[in-house]
């Protein structure tokens, strides 16, 4: 098992990010490559902090990170800053 960390801080409207969460869903459900178990998360206390949590059960742990966090950081840092880890 390993997992794979995405902070994701924006300053959205709420239909924005509302768009956003419909995006996440969307590549989430469209990847091929064995899909992970997810974790969507809010901070309680600054809006527009969101923390998504990947974690693969199969597979070797990628150091890069999976293809599926590629293409939303690629996408995510449209709308703001994005941090990415992979814990192993």
């Amino acid at each position: 098992m390993w997992i794979e960390t995405l902070r994701f801080t924006s300053s959205l409207t709420a239909k924005e990010d509302s768009d956003v969460s419909r995006f996440i869903d969307s590549e989430i459900e469209d990847e091929t490559s064995g899909s992970p178990r997810v974790m969507s998360l809010n901070n309680a206390s600054i809006p527009g902090d969101r923390l998504l949590v990947l974690q693969w059960e199969k597979g070797e742990p990628q150091t890069s990170g999976s293809n599926l966090a590629s293409r939303l950081i690629r996408d995510l840092k449209r709308y703001g800053l994005v941090d990415h880890a992979v814990w192993i």
